[in-house]
């Protein structure tokens, strides 16, 4: 239906918000015992999480997460039971990163969100081998791209990387096919299309800009990658876990029997996805 209302009228659509849902989502809570304290960053909101039951010390890690969203919808506020679930068995403090969205800004603003959370952690005087970052799907994207963009900015990277169902490669193809061979319960064909070719390019207007996968991955921490097996996005985890080892970097690639796309967010009632949860922690 989009992408025929993108036909007739494309600036309906690319002039909208999609965050509607995560506006009225305040109310989602944590965990048992999470608490929040909510932070400015200088272009986001973030947040920072953490569990009074397994209270972080001044030594804690830290996990920087980006939610997933497809570039365009959910933030803080869905993700919050995710991320105070991994802040509580990990011991960690989290801080929730509310990037800038897409269409009315661009992946690249996004990023720029991540390394400016990165430089506030590391101002709390936080030392980088107590950073993780983390994010699903499009966060995971922001991820990787962050720790790369932290790089090269001449900062010391964080300690690893943890992507959940995460998308890191601008060629489209790839994901198609899988879509199109086991019909991923999330990511239909079109949609898949929608995201890339209205939102992320703009109707044509952009180039597709760098990915994780085409990246220098050279010095980066350790990844831990998990995806299912009949995910769309499950090629770009395995390519990128291809390019870690090319580039000496230490990866782990968990691929989930026929778990749907982030099923780890199911943590509180799935077996399976409190394993996996755990794996992360």
């Amino acid at each position: 239906l989009m992408l025929a209302v993108n036909r007739r009228f494309p600036d309906a659509l690319l002039n909208r918000r999609y965050d509607g849902l995560e506006r009225l989502m305040g109310w989602m809570p944590g965990v048992s015992g999470t608490r929040t304290e909510p932070v400015q960053l200088p272009n986001c909101a973030a947040e920072w999480t953490w569990n009074a039951k397994n209270e972080p010390g001044p030594d804690a890690p830290v996990v920087i997460y980006f939610h997933g969203s497809a570039f365009i919808a959910l933030g803080i506020n869905s993700h919050r039971p995710l991320v105070s679930h991994i802040a509580r068995d990990s011991g960690a403090r989290a801080l929730s990163v509310g990037y800038r969205l897409c269409p009315r800004n661009l992946v690249e603003d996004a990023v720029a969100d991540g390394v400016d959370a990165y430089r506030y952690v590391l101002s709390q005087g936080v030392a980088p081998e107590n950073i993780v970052l983390a994010g699903d799907s499009a966060g995971g994207f922001l991820a990787a791209m962050t720790a790369i963009a932290v790089r090269d900015e001449g900062l010391t990277p964080p300690a690893g990387c943890v992507l959940i169902s995460a998308a890191t490669n601008n060629d489209m193809e790839p994901k198609y096919a899988a879509a199109k061979r086991v019909g991923d319960a999330m990511f239909p064909v079109d949609f898949l299309k929608m995201i890339n070719d209205v939102f992320l390019l703009r109707n044509g207007a952009r180039e597709p800009g760098p990915c994780p996968a085409d990246a220098d991955l050279t010095g980066l921490g350790p990844f831990l990658l998990q995806v299912g097996s009949q995910e769309a996005l499950r090629p770009d985890s395995e390519l990128l876990a291809e390019r870690l080892v090319a580039a000496g970097v230490p990866v782990r690639l968990q691929i989930f029997d026929r778990a749907i796309h982030v099923f780890q967010v199911f943590a509180a009632t799935n077996p399976d996805a409190r394993r996996a949860v755990g794996e992360i922690t």
